[in-house]
């Protein structure tokens, strides 16, 4: 079944900028036939520029959060969820909310620091879609920025399982524990059921760590097993969170030729994210491919 080019974005926070409406903005104008839906825990300050733009953006719908009606449609009981999700850090409600609204609905999820340059069409052929962030880094192997799903898909299912499971043990959550570190172990040791896999990925990727052989390893695997496919770091993740790493995704004189989205890494590029707006994003941006992005953006509203 394939994906729907329905796509999701989760918001809560305050200081909306111009590159998360970059975001949005460049999802649309790379793919056309896209509708996009913001799902808000809490709305910036109604001054907020950015946000009153998108809300009234074509193809883009505002909406509310709503945990309980998101369990009910994913048959969780609510009740037992509220209790175990209450008190969550913002990134794993976060977490939550991909797995479920792509388990009941379908489509395509993606954070608010990753933008767009290719359309979403080819990816959109397999029931189960998402990125290797990088080769030889564990457990976090792969990551949810952008993922893509059929309704039902049981992926997700695995997903949205595992992470109440962890969410009854009642203990602390680490970053990451809903979803870079739940998510590899779901697809590449949980699925393959196969540790001797994972032990020679970690090996190659050390071995040979400008090398793909560790990834398209995994990457036959996972797909011929189980009816997924995960990407090559180079479709979303090319550069790296590590520092001197992403800040070249600023100044980059290109970007690799199957790149179709680019993270920017938000946790650790806030600092410079945050300050690029409209009228001094050419300060910062070389990079030519989010240059014309911005460019495009930027003339809507100038």
């Amino acid at each position: 079944m394939p994906i729907p080019a329905r796509c999701y974005f989760y918001w809560s926070g305050t200081a909306f900028t111009f590159l998360n409406r970059l975001a949005v903005h460049s999802l649309l104008r790379k793919t056309p036939e896209a509708v996009c839906e913001v799902h808000y825990n809490q709305e910036p300050p109604p001054d907020n520029r950015h946000w009153n733009l998108l809300r009234v953006t074509p193809r883009v719908t505002l909406r509310k959060v709503n945990f309980p009606s998101l369990w009910r449609d994913c048959g969780l009981n609510g009740a037992d969820c509220a209790s175990a999700s209450d008190g969550l850090m913002e990134t794993h409600q976060s977490d939550l909310f991909r797995y479920c609204v792509l388990f009941s609905r379908g489509g395509v999820y993606a954070d608010f620091d990753m933008i767009f340059v290719k359309e979403l069409a080819p990816l959109l052929r397999d029931n189960f879609f998402a990125g290797f962030q990088i080769n030889n880094e564990y457990p976090r192997l792969v990551n949810g920025a952008i993922l893509g799903a059929a309704a039902q898909s049981p992926i997700l299912r695995m997903a949205i399982d595992a992470a109440i499971r962890l969410l009854q043990k009642r203990k602390r959550l680490e970053w990451g524990e809903l979803g870079p570190d739940l998510l590899t172990r779901i697809l590449v040791k949980d699925c393959l059921q196969n540790q001797s896999l994972v032990r020679f990925a970690k090996i190659a990727g050390k071995l040979f760590p400008d090398s793909n052989v560790a990834s398209d390893f995994l990457f036959r695997h996972v797909k011929q097993n189980h009816h997924v496919t995960l990407y090559h770091r180079n479709y979303f993740y090319y550069r790296s969170w590590r520092s001197g790493d992403w800040e070249r995704i600023f100044d980059d004189p290109s970007v690799p030729s199957n790149t179709h989205a680019i993270h920017l890494w938000h946790k650790v590029s806030a600092g410079v994210a945050d300050a690029i707006d409209e009228t001094n994003y050419r300060d910062t941006i070389k990079n030519p491919v989010l240059l014309a992005l911005c460019d495009d953006l930027a003339a809507k509203h100038s």
